[in-house]
């Protein structure tokens, strides 16, 4: 029987550490941090000033980037 839940844990320890990068609109990286495969935790924006972001996810070699808001 299909077990989802043990087949999820197993994928989750087979990858990497996630590298979350918010870069301003001028390409500076303005916050990094590192989560490893057992660890979820939310990314503190809270000192960053309202505007546009890029937000920048890398796991081994895949990476991701995606537009935020700060209000």
């Amino acid at each position: 029987m299909f077990n989802k839940e043990s087949d999820d844990e197993e994928d989750a320890s087979r990858i990497g550490d996630l590298n979350v990068q918010v870069i301003d609109l001028s390409g500076n990286v303005v916050n990094e941090s590192e989560f490893g495969p057992d660890l979820i935790r939310g990314l503190n924006v809270e000192m960053l000033p309202a505007g546009m972001y890029l937000v920048r996810l890398t796991v081994e070699n895949l990476s991701q980037t995606v537009n935020m808001a700060k209000k």
